[in-house]
């Protein structure tokens, strides 16, 4: 869609250029050739720098996606084991137990030093 976007971009210069009225007297047309080239590199670097974004919002979809799978394959596995994790915040010294942890906190599994 976005290379048909870009391509009715150029084509709409194209014509404009020559569907335009003729210059006045003492008016170079090169002045209007070179308005239309800077119209039509300022849509290629559009067109350029919209491509990017939308490749960069896809791997960051398909990263997302996979660290959801490993978070969901991660607990599945703790779960499976019986093997629990807790996560330290130093900043507001609050331990945080995972699913797996707080299970075995609970029936008893967890011994006091």
């Amino acid at each position: 869609m976005l290379n048909v976007s870009f391509v009715l971009a150029v084509a709409a210069v194209v014509l404009g250029y020559w569907l335009s009225p003729a210059a006045p007297a003492g008016f170079a047309s090169v002045y209007v050739l070179a308005n239309r080239a800077g119209a039509a590199i300022c849509l290629l670097l559009i067109y350029l720098q919209t491509r990017s974004a939308m490749q960069l919002q896809q791997r960051e979809s398909a990263t997302r996606d996979n660290l959801t799978r490993q978070q969901q394959q991660l607990e599945l596995a703790s779960q499976l084991a019986r093997f629990g994790c807790w996560y330290l915040d130093t900043h507001s010294k609050m331990i945080t137990l995972s699913t797996a942890a707080n299970l075995n906190r609970v029936s008893g599994a967890i011994h006091r030093l």
